[in-house]
């Protein structure tokens, strides 16, 4: 077990003396696996077995324990499988056996243990520490970045330069860093612009509001001005008066009585019995009836000669016919 750091690794190898490494099983526990993968097949004689592993742990995160810990291998080159067996049954009593070929795990690995060791230098670097309103993944970073500067800075070193995913990853990294500035400078820009448009469109609201009301004041000082300007106006005639005025007194009613009085005949008076003919029982015929204008013309008129009575005629009477009584139906 060659158990050295990445960058030693390649001159410890080679200082190993050829003859006593034949027939024997080789193995690595660097934290990257296609670099040493090479140097072992170049450095080591051909009937060497080949074993490149990756405990997923180191002193600080095993301090507690092997139990259930990731243990990565890759059987490079095995000639004696029950040996290379019996190493990986040892690990596996304890630790969680993964078997992964090497480009795999160094791809993995890039962009886990080279970011964690990455991030957690930034923390350190920041000089950072712990405070009381800390929360549950802040308090995650800060130990992240303690257990990172625990390491040495030669790890974090080979982790990037003989691992071919390092540099990839760091510039993903930058880019990344860049597009969080970009994210960051085109909000700001927006927030600025909103601002900057409300506070347009508040002066532009400002303008129009202030622009209604000179209108409606000026609208007013033209209707009060015209207002005063033109005449008094007429009162409207009280019709009620000349309607009074011109209305004609009522006519009184006529005086009906007199007129009736004067039209109205005089009723007959009864026949004078006492002046009934005792002889013959003829009742004398009452003189007609004359009105105050009959009298007059009467008193004017002449009768032609021909109507005028003769001498003679003047005890001429007219008779007088009665009804006869009815017969006395017992007499008959």
């Amino acid at each position: 077990m060659v158990a050295v750091s990445i960058l030693s690794f390649e001159e410890v190898l080679r200082s190993l003396p050829p003859e006593r490494l034949k027939g024997r099983l080789v193995m690595d526990v660097l934290s990257i696996k296609s670099h040493p993968r090479n140097i072992m097949l170049e450095a080591l004689p051909e009937d060497c077995d080949i074993l490149c592993t990756h405990p997923m742990f180191g002193p600080e995160t095993a301090s507690d324990g092997w139990q259930g810990l990731p243990f990565v291998y890759d059987k490079v080159r095995v000639v004696d499988h029950s040996r290379c067996d019996a190493v990986l049954r040892f690990f596996g009593q304890r630790c969680k056996v993964v078997e992964m070929a090497c480009d795999q795990h160094d791809a993995l690995c890039a962009s886990s243990q080279f970011m964690t060791h990455l991030i957690g230098r930034l923390v350190a670097d920041q000089g950072l520490h712990n405070s009381p309103v800390d929360s549950k993944s802040c308090r995650q970073l800060f130990e992240v970045g303690e257990a990172t500067a625990k390491d040495s800075f030669d790890l974090f070193y080979g982790l990037y330069r003989y691992n071919r995913h390092g540099p990839g990853q760091l510039r993903q990294l930058k880019e990344s860093l860049a597009h969080i500035e970009r994210q960051l400078a085109a909000k700001e820009g927006y927030l600025t612009a909103k601002a900057e448009e409300k506070d347009d469109n508040r002066g532009k609201l400002m303008a129009d509001v202030r622009y209604y009301i000179r209108e409606g004041i000026e609208a007013l000082v033209r209707e009060q001005a015209a207002m005063q300007a033109a005449p008094a106006p007429v009162p409207p005639p009280d019709t009620s008066v000349t309607v009074m005025q011109a209305e004609e007194a009522p006519l009184p009613p006529p005086d009906i009585s007199a007129t009736v009085m004067q039209t109205e005949e005089a009723p007959l008076p009864p026949p004078d019995i006492s002046a009934t003919d005792l002889q013959t029982g003829e009742v004398p015929l009452p003189p007609p009836f004359q009105t105050p204008e009959d009298i007059n013309m009467n008193m004017n008129y002449q009768s032609p000669p021909f109507l005028q009575p003769e001498e003679n005629d003047m005890n001429y009477q007219v008779p007088i016919h009665t009804a006869q009584p009815p017969a006395d139906q017992n007499n008959t």
